[in-house]
């Protein structure tokens, strides 16, 4: 939440574009959820829009999912999160936008049947 936003007012999204130097912060709730998107059934949970992101992971006891599972422009990864109960310190992500770079993507076709 932005510094001065009131809880409980649902914000106003810009549209997601890739030169409006936004990071779009999304998250999804499982592999099923991943697989919906995957398959243009569904979104990602939208939620922030900044220039810059700060981000801390840790898992509060044993029982805890040990790992969050990321992506940061395409590239995914699991994230070990550290036991705070054991006085580890959090993860801390730190993403900027960078600029933005050319993207090359398959034109889509539609196959006619005759």
């Amino acid at each position: 939440r932005d510094e001065g936003e009131d809880e409980g007012i649902e914000p106003k999204w810009k549209p997601a574009m890739v030169s409006d130097g936004l990071i779009e912060v999304c998250a999804i709730t499982s592999g099923w959820h991943a697989a919906m998107i995957m398959g243009y059934l569904k979104s990602g949970i939208r939620l922030a829009q900044a220039k810059e992101v700060i981000v801390e992971l840790f898992r509060d006891g044993a029982h805890a999912q040990k790992a969050a599972y990321l992506q940061v422009d395409g590239d995914a990864w699991a994230q070990r999160l550290p036991n705070s109960r054991n006085g580890e310190e959090p993860v801390r992500l730190h993403i900027v936008h960078a600029g933005s770079a050319i993207i090359l993507h398959k034109k889509r076709y539609r196959i006619s049947k005759e």
